[in-house]
C-alpha cells in the first residue's frame, strides 16, 4: 500500500466548480470522482446515473478529456519537491510551509480546492490554474533534469524521511516522474482554460 498521485485535467466550468465547492455531497459523490478519474469514468456503470448528468456532457463536448489525465508509475511526488529545491525542503520548519513553495504547488497542485474534496484517505485535493500550468511549464524550461541528480542523496533523503525513498533508491524513478509531469504540463497548457486536480490516495 501507498499513496499515489494522479493528475487529472478538467475543463472549467463555474456552474460545477461552484457547486463542487458549495455542496458538500456533491463534492464527494460525483465532482470526485469526475476530478480524479474522467479518464475512465465512462467505463462505470453508475455513470449514466441521474447524479452524474452535470459532468456527463463535458465527455460529448470534449471527448478528450480522457486523454488529460497523468499516473505516475512511481510514488516519487515528495522526491520531485526535493530535487527541486533540496534547501527549500529542508528548511520548512513544518508541512504548511512547505506547502507555500512553488516547487511543492508544482508536484501537488498550486492550491486546495475546497474543504469538501478530498481523496479517499482524507488528503484535500488540489487544483492548479492554467495561469499556474503556464508558470510550470515557464519553470521547467529552466532546468536541466539531469542536473538534478546532483540534488538526489538516497541516504540523506532517507534520513529525513522522503517519502517511499530507501538507501537503495536511484534518481531514476525521480528523474521520470518529473520528465513525464512536465510534458503533461505541456500538453495541458495547449488547451484552453483546463485546470488540472490532484488527488493523493
Amino acid at each position: 500500500m501507498g499513496i499515489d498521485c494522479t493528475y487529472q485535467g478538467i475543463p472549467y466550468d463555474p456552474i460545477i466548480f461552484d457547486k463542487a465547492k458549495s455542496d458538500a455531497d456533491y463534492s464527494q459523490n460525483v465532482f470526485f470522482l469526475y476530478s480524479k478519474a474522467a479518464s475512465r469514468l465512462e467505463k462505470y456503470p453508475f455513470f449514466h446515473e441521474k447524479e452524474f448528468d452535470s459532468v456527463r456532457k463535458y465527455f460529448i463536448d470534449y471527448p478528450e478529456i480522457i486523454n488529460w489525465n497523468f499516473s505516475p508509475v512511481s510514488r516519487m511526488h515528495d522526491a520531485v519537491i526535493y530535487v527541486l529545491s533540496p534547501d527549500n525542503y529542508v528548511n520548512s520548519k513544518t508541512y504548511e510551509e512547505l506547502e507555500k513553495s512553488f516547487q511543492f504547488k508544482f508536484v501537488k497542485g498550486e492550491l486546495v480546492f475546497s474543504e469538501h474534496l478530498v481523496s479517499s484517505i482524507g488528503i484535500p485535493v488540489r487544483v492548479s490554474s492554467p495561469s499556474f500550468i503556464k508558470e510550470c511549464v515557464d519553470f521547467a524550461e529552466s532546468i536541466d533534469i539531469d542536473r538534478l541528480s546532483s540534488n538526489f542523496n538516497a541516504h540523506k533523503m532517507n534520513s529525513i524521511h522522503v517519502y517511499k525513498v530507501s538507501p537503495e533508491t536511484t534518481f531514476e524513478s525521480t528523474k521520470n516522474y518529473l520528465r513525464e509531469l512536465i510534458e503533461f504540463y505541456k500538453r495541458i497548457s495547449l488547451i484552453d482554460d483546463v485546470w488540472v486536480f490532484v488527488s493523493e490516495n
